[in-house]
């Protein structure tokens, strides 16, 4: 997996160094008591900001968009397992909320 933010310095990494980083991440959360499952999850969602950051959107109008690489976002779809057109449609829409005090 590669995401823009690896690429957007010019340093480079070590496979083996990042190997270790990770194992000690991993072991570091199973002392703290995360179970397997619980560490796929904060993968699986740190996995998904990284392909977020690399969805590009092309302005179709002022209130609409489309996704100019949607291989991106259905990886984030099957990381978070969301239904790819409902992700589609939240990042494609402008959406208005409004929010109205109630009085009392």
């Amino acid at each position: 997996m590669h995401s823009n933010h690896e690429f957007q310095g010019k340093c480079k990494t070590d496979p083996l160094e990042e190997r270790r980083k990770f194992n000690g991440l991993s072991e570091a959360l199973s002392i703290l008591g995360f179970s397997e499952d619980q560490k796929g999850l904060i993968y699986r969602v740190l996995s998904s900001v990284l392909h977020l950051g690399n969805v590009y959107f092309n302005s179709l109008d002022d209130q609409l968009a489309e996704i100019a690489n949607p291989k991106e976002l259905r990886w984030v779809s099957l990381l978070l397992e969301v239904e790819y057109d409902l992700l589609k449609d939240m990042f494609s829409f402008k959406v208005c909320v409004i929010h109205v005090a109630q009085s009392g």
